[in-house]
């Protein structure tokens, strides 16, 4: 079997990360072919204490730790993203200011830059790794994909037969949805999933969004495709700075 692990966003903790992805996934399934896609941002930066609250710390990530990154991920495909041209792409689209308006109002406890950061750049930058991926991939056939981050500590989501016709989540059953921190499925159906920032421009599609939680825009989007979600055992966690 054949698995592209596709991974964007910011670095923060990726050593210790890698260290549990390496021990629970590849070392533990040595009959699985893992391909890695990275798109990294080219800076890190504190995480919020509060949602309300948005630390504008940044710091900029060095040569010497995107090349130990390359080495340790042996990556198909790597290529650093700039995080503030990309921010700067979406905070001036009419069309994002506008849903980012409507999301804000029934999210009140989030603050503008937090919400910026947290959901639609989040989002715009799974898309960017999917269509680098999809570039780049040179027309290898995957039987899966997994979305992961720089910052979870795996678990060993191969543990059991992985059904191919839903999408499976790492994380504990919440009736609001899910977070996007990794997601595995068959390429049909994660495509919708890396494709998720398309929603955002959707207005309609917003409007189906009247939780005062973020986690239920993915849920909405795949119960509107009538596409199964499943929680797999193995939950994934943030690894803290």
């Amino acid at each position: 079997m054949k698995v592209a692990i596709l991974i964007s966003g910011l670095v923060r903790t990726w050593n210790q990360s890698f260290k549990t992805l390496k021990k629970e996934i590849i070392d533990k399934n040595p009959n699985i072919c893992f391909d890695f896609y990275l798109t990294p941002w080219d800076h890190t930066h504190c995480r919020n204490k509060h949602r309300s609250d948005y630390n504008t710390t940044k710091f900029e990530v060095t040569e010497d730790t995107f090349e130990n990154i390359k080495k340790l991920y042996n990556p198909k495909y790597f290529d650093v993203l700039s995080y503030d041209e990309a921010k700067n792409n979406i905070k001036t689209d009419p069309i994002l200011q506008e849903t980012h308006g409507i999301i804000k109002s029934r999210i009140p406890s989030y603050g503008d830059e937090f919400l910026w950061n947290s959901m639609f750049m989040a989002h715009y930058g799974m898309y960017l790794n999917y269509q680098r991926f999809l570039k780049h991939s040179d027309d290898e056939k995957y039987d899966l994909i997994l979305k992961g981050r720089f910052d979870l500590a795996y678990g060993n989501i191969f543990e059991n037969p992985i059904d191919h016709n839903v999408l499976n989540v790492c994380e504990p059953q919440f009736a609001l949805g899910f977070n996007n921190f990794l997601a595995l499925s068959k390429p049909e159906i994660m495509r919708e999933y890396f494709c998720s920032y398309e929603k955002l421009k959707c207005k309609d599609f917003i409007t189906k969004f009247p939780v005062r939680f973020p986690e239920c825009f993915l849920r909405i989007l795949f119960e509107d495709k009538l596409i199964p979600i499943y929680h797999v055992l193995h939950e994934s966690s943030i690894i803290r700075e």
